[in-house]
């Protein structure tokens, strides 16, 4: 399955694109991490970044991580309809499926978190990389990046827009 084949209702699509626009609004962003257990250990599975650009109607969006790298755009198509557009796609079918799958469930649950009092913070594993709301967000060159990007963590077109999504990628 394809994420481009994730149907998105215009209601759905509103509600993601007020969230990332008032919830905490000089970041316009989001960020989900999905973690797997690989050999009796802790590890992350992707990291996923969404941004609402300040000046157009659209939610970008990235997926990355091992093998990994999705990046997306959601926009409207008249009033009725909401278009998914895959702008990249690298990946295996296995994991396409468990995206899919789990695409608009794991958003619905991030807003329905962040919008629960008190705020959930997690317990944070050392080594292992996480993402951070921040302005000014960090640049490509930063260690952490560099690091995730030769380690095969994360993709290098991912770790290249987090200065302009507003966040930060942790390593503590």
């Amino acid at each position: 399955m394809s994420l481009a084949l994730v149907q998105v209702s215009v209601p759905v699509f509103q509600e993601i694109r007020d969230h990332l626009l008032a919830h905490k609004p000089p970041y316009r962003n989001m960020h989900l991490r999905e973690a797997c257990q690989r050999d009796g250990e802790r590890d992350l599975r992707y990291l996923h970044a969404m941004h609402a650009p300040q000046l157009a109607s659209d939610v970008e969006g990235m997926i990355s991580g091992r093998g990994i790298f999705l990046r997306y755009r959601m926009s409207m198509a008249g009033r009725m309809r909401i278009h998914l557009h895959v702008l990249a796609h690298r990946s295996t079918p296995q994991a396409d499926a468990r995206i899919y799958r789990r695409f608009l469930p794991e958003i619905a649950k991030r807003i329905q978190e962040e919008r629960a009092l008190p705020v959930h913070h997690p317990r944070r594993t050392p080594g292992q990389f996480y993402l951070l709301r921040h302005i000014p967000g960090m640049r490509e060159s930063h260690q952490n990046c560099i690091d995730a990007v030769t380690a095969g963590v994360l993709d290098q077109a991912f770790v290249s827009q987090l200065h302009a999504w507003n966040l930060r990628l942790l390593r503590p």
